[in-house]
């Protein structure tokens, strides 16, 4: 029997490193690209998806690799060196983070409790509040259809939907323009996060089916203002589901109808991409993204050759868009706007991610964002268009962590995010619960987005985190007072 190859995250880590660095010169772009991405799943198919290191590994060896495989130009005025530097050593300070927060490791391969737990039904009590929570998802979007659709009057055809919405975020008064509608169905939205996994895990036919269905809100929320990340988020629930369900074997009987349900929903995510990456362009016909000056010369000409016309933009669209550009972005940004002396030491901003909940602490005290005394925002980063880029949003959430913390205090946050990561994953093996392993779902979600943006800046993931961190609160307040809290009981 030939045995599997294996790699650590370190040699795994290594192996792209050596791989981005000889790629331009002894590798077609395209070639590089395949290796690239055998490399992480070699590395990455056998670890426990529960790990959050693995979703880190994942997400950033994906970005390293459609950046610098050669299939886009990259402007040789660009510095690299200091950039990518921090980058590295805020990845090593999470993985450091993570090492330090190991209490146990005997945990690692304890797998019977939790395959045994992911198997069990829930009580009636916890399928109510999974079935509730997937409706209050299918209203959200729902409100927010009536808000941007009926009430507001916004165009069908995805590009210009995106830019009425846009325009509209960033007018003056935005919280008074937009209705209570839109607002309560963000938060609504939340919900799916916490109904999405009964359709995999502990619910009975109609969660299965509701679970479906709060996927699918999280996306079409995403779908009415033009946009991607809803679908993306929707994928990564689902990726996040089935690969935990065949790591710990267990068991999962889909209803036909929930089976179709992911079938046709499936199939009209595919499409909306297809027409939104054409739309966006200004209509632009299919494999003309290749022409554009973003794609490297030596890339042009055999990706005409190897990939479907139809899929050309698509494929474009996701290396050099969404998950491509943000580290060239950051580099070049971090000269332009000199990162080093404007951002070394900061006023720690520990409540930057949670956007939502500055709001509503700005509203009370107006001078909340005086005191760190910064005056980055997205509406202005979206004026910021000096550079080859003139895109200086899209520059991964260590961005972000700069702004908020500073060079020097990202590193500690880092630090510790993966040191409770660690906590969290020792918890889980060692007493599961419905609330850990929904709190470790959008733990993953949010170090998959740091790639690109903070995913707890959206509403809905503030809420889902919130109920959840409201649930946490009851069980440990009645283990405190001798009293059960049960979420799963077998059936």
């Amino acid at each position: 029997m030939v045995k599997k190859i294996k790699f650590s995250y370190l040699q795994g880590a290594l192996l792209l490193i050596v791989l981005l660095t000889i790629s331009r010169s002894q590798f077609l772009p395209l070639t590089s690209w395949i290796l690239g991405y055998a490399i992480i799943f070699i590395t990455a198919r056998e670890k426990d998806p529960l790990d959050a290191r693995a979703w880190v590994f994942c997400a950033w060896g994906i970005l390293f690799v459609n950046y610098f495989c050669g299939i886009l130009y990259i402007p040789p005025t660009i510095e690299f060196l200091f950039p990518i530097s921090y980058i590295l050593l805020v990845l090593c300070m999470f993985f450091i983070g993570y090492k330090r927060g190991t209490r146990d490791k005997a945990v690692d391969k304890a797998d019977k409790i939790l395959s045994t737990f992911l198997s069990f039904k829930a009580n009636p009590k916890l399928q109510k509040l999974m079935f509730m929570l997937g409706i209050l998802a299918c209203i959200g979007v729902a409100f927010a259809y009536i808000e941007l659709i009926v009430i507001r009057g916004y165009s069908l055809d995805g590009g210009l939907r995106r830019d009425e919405f846009h325009n509209d975020l960033e007018s003056n008064d935005v919280n008074y323009k937009f209705s209570p509608l839109l607002i309560f169905g963000n938060i609504f939205l939340g919900g799916a996060f916490i109904s999405a996994l009964s359709t995999f895990f502990w619910g009975n036919k109609r969660n299965k089916i509701t679970g479906i269905f709060a996927i699918a809100s999280v996306a079409l929320y995403s779908v009415l203002i033009a946009g991607k990340q809803g679908i993306f988020i929707g994928l990564l629930t689902v990726i996040f589901a089935l690969v935990l369900k065949n790591y710990y074997k267990v068991k999962v009987k889909l209803p036909v109808v929930a089976k179709l349900l992911i079938i046709i929903g499936s199939v009209c995510a595919f499409s909306y991409l297809l027409d939104l990456t054409n739309s966006r362009g200004g209509n632009i016909d299919f494999g003309d993204k290749l022409n554009q000056d973003n794609v490297s010369e030596s890339f042009a000409e055999m990706g005409g050759k190897y990939i479907p016309v139809k899929l050309q933009n698509i494929f474009l669209d996701y290396v050099g868009g969404y998950y491509g550009n943000q580290i060239g972005c950051f580099s070049e940004r971090w000269e332009l706007d000199n990162y080093p002396e404007k951002y070394f030491i900061r006023v720690p901003r520990l409540l930057g991610p949670f956007v939502w909940v500055e709001r509503q602490i700005a509203k009370v005290f107006p001078l909340y964002y005086d005191i760190f005394d910064d005056n980055y925002s997205p509406a202005i980063a979206r004026n910021q268009t000096n550079g080859y880029y003139g895109l200086a949003t899209w520059q991964t959430t260590i961005r972000s962590g700069i702004s908020w913390y500073g060079l020097f205090g990202q590193l500690i946050v880092v630090f510790f995010h993966g040191f409770y990561s660690r906590r969290l994953y020792e918890h889980i093996k060692k007493k599961p619960s419905f609330v850990s392993v929904h709190l470790c779902l959008l733990n993953s979600i949010a170090l998959v987005y740091t790639i690109m943006m903070n995913f707890f800046g959206e509403t809905c993931g503030t809420f889902a985190l919130l109920i959840l961190l409201i649930l946490t609160w009851k069980e440990y307040s009645a283990r405190r007072e001798g009293r059960s809290f049960t979420l799963l009981q077998m059936q």
